[in-house]
């Protein structure tokens, strides 16, 4: 057996899909629609309200808003899912415990409509929005932007990639 003594990495990284009431025009009206105070704290890093928002901007100039391609990959979720597909079929809801074949295909069947379901309802919650999405990963050194609830004021989607 090895046994790894020193540090031990454990990085995450999340993705966001988030709905602006309009498109921000600059990082300040980004500060201002996301409610960022003067820092946002996430496991005791800290970052300048400002400087997210002006991280934020700049991810939002990169992208083409509403798109739904992006938005349906950054909502999908599959484990999660997949459990819930296999309990809605009355099959065992372990991943990890083998099923027959036409089972698996029925189970991937219904997480695909149920992953489509909730990119639909996010999209008609909020119709006339600027959607975009976010993919921040704390071993970049964006802790702060992945972990500080930095969307928490808008309609948003968060899926963790860990």
């Amino acid at each position: 057996m090895k046994i790894r003594n020193g540090f031990v990495s454990n990085s995450s990284s999340s993705s966001f899909v988030v709905a602006f009431p309009k498109k921000p025009d600059n990082a300040e009206e980004v500060q201002y629609i996301l409610r960022l105070g003067e820092h946002v704290v996430a496991y005791g890093e800290v970052m300048h309200g400002y400087d997210a928002a002006l991280r934020v901007y700049q991810d939002i100039l990169l992208q083409k808003a509403n798109n739904k391609e992006e938005i349906t990959e950054s909502m999908e979720e599959f484990y999660e899912t997949e459990i819930e597909a296999r309990r809605q079929l009355g099959l065992d809801e372990d991943c990890f415990s083998p099923i027959s074949t036409k089972d698996l295909n029925r189970a991937n069947k219904l997480v695909k409509k149920i992953n489509k379901d909730k990119v639909d309802k996010f999209l008609k919650e909020n119709e006339g929005s600027e959607i975009y999405c976010f993919h921040y990963s704390d071993n970049d050194g964006e802790s702060v932007l992945e972990h500080g609830d930095i969307f928490n004021s808008v309609p948003n989607n968060v899926r963790s990639n860990h």
